[in-house]
């Protein structure tokens, strides 16, 4: 994880469906221990923007806990009719199942990958339009522009290091002028 973060790849990983607050529980919740520079934890929240079954903390988590995103009855694609808990049925007229809703900080994670994938595209269309170079710091400013890009939410106030839900217009907005207004060779990033 060192290496990655050394190298500019922002890790994006799940909470954790505890309910557990991690900043009491010792420093024992995979995968939120794992050392890592360039990491966003995310916690999951329902459609009220309260954290349901995520694990929270404001020193420990980052995106629920360092910000949250949508994790509650998220509808994805599926491979085969598979249903792992409660399934949304969606057949062919051959039977096939394609979608099925699921619960859990992995979906909000999935959510903050893909928003992180929007910013990062953004943030290089923008440093080549500008002659610069978005290289190994890509990450670092994709981190800072999803945390500081967030919708502040008071119930996540005292859960999440940001205290809010993952914005992503906020944050490919971020990333796109971060070339304009930012020397990405500056180590602040």
């Amino acid at each position: 994880m060192q290496r990655l973060g050394e190298d500019g790849v922002l890790c994006v990983w799940p909470a954790g469906n505890d309910g557990v607050n991690v900043d009491d529980a010792g420093g024992f919740i995979f995968p939120i221990v794992l050392p890592a520079p360039l990491k966003l934890t995310v916690g999951g929240t329902n459609r009220d923007d309260a954290l349901e079954s995520s694990n929270f903390g404001i020193s420990s988590v980052d995106v629920g806990p360092d910000v949250a995103a949508p994790g509650v009855d998220i509808l994805s694609t599926v491979p085969t009719p598979f249903d792992f808990v409660r399934g949304y049925e969606n057949r062919d007229k051959f039977g096939n199942q394609y979608f099925a809703s699921y619960t859990g900080t992995a979906q909000a994670a999935a959510n903050v990958a893909g928003v992180a994938a929007l910013c990062l595209d953004a943030l290089k269309k923008a440093c080549s339009a500008n002659g610069a170079l978005a290289d190994s710091r890509g990450g670092a400013v994709v981190h800072r522009c999803i945390t500081s890009g967030v919708d502040r939410v008071e119930g996540l106030a005292s859960s999440t290091r940001t205290g809010g839900r993952v914005n992503a217009r906020k944050a490919v907005a971020c990333c796109r002028n971060a070339c304009i207004f930012s020397d990405l060779t500056q180590s602040s990033w």
